[in-house]
């Protein structure tokens, strides 16, 4: 004759155990998942620095050309200006050795010699902008390209941690089935049979 009592402590501690087990699970999947996360996120944030700290090389190096490029096209002005200003001196010269002094031959002369250096300076500066638009674009399309690309990096949510008090209603619903199955088989409800304990009785 199975003992009530004994059935319903038995469904008790299985009914426990397994509340206990399912909040154990839990924690181990939150241990996992949480240091899954954080190992995510901690390698998302070393690649976005890799990539902020690129972005502040290729500016470096597209401003040092730019600087480059305005001390170059500065000393070419110059060096077209003393060759110019040579060549005045020059053709002024020859023109009074020659007896021409300030006639119009040599203010042609002259003038051609400006308008040259115009156009030569108007090439350089043509030249030194070109370069700083095109290092300004290269800048752009760098600073674009990061932004997307630490935008992309995988981030992971922490996962929500599990709840003791879930785990207490499994234990407490494993009571509650225990006493209801206690109950159950001592007064046979529904069963339209005498329990052991009321055929014991009537025995007496």
């Amino acid at each position: 004759m199975c003992d009530p009592t004994a059935l319903a402590a038995g469904s008790l501690v299985i009914g426990g155990a397994q509340a206990v087990a399912g909040y154990e699970n839990q924690q181990s999947a939150y241990a996992q998942g949480s240091a899954q996360a954080t190992l995510t996120n901690e390698e998302r944030l070393v690649a976005a620095i890799n990539n902020n700290m690129a972005l502040a090389q290729t500016y470096n190096a597209l401003g040092n050309e730019n600087n480059n490029a305005r001390i170059a096209a500065s000393q070419e002005t110059f060096n077209d200006e003393i060759k110019a200003a040579q060549a005045r001196s020059s053709a002024i010269v020859s023109g009074a050795a020659s007896g021409v002094g300030q006639s119009g031959s040599l203010r042609d002369v002259l003038q051609n010699f400006d308008a040259e250096v115009g156009r030569q300076n108007d090439a350089i500066d043509s030249n030194y902008a070109s370069t700083v638009q095109g290092n300004n674009d290269q800048e752009q399309a760098a600073y674009r390209g990061v932004i997307a690309r630490n935008q992309a990096l995988p981030f992971a949510q922490q996962p929500a941690k599990p709840n003791l008090f879930s785990a207490g209603l499994g234990i407490a619903g494993a009571g509650v089935n225990a006493a209801g199955q206690y109950y159950r088989y001592t007064n046979n409800l529904g069963t339209g049979h005498q329990t052991p304990l009321q055929q014991s009785a009537e025995s007496q």
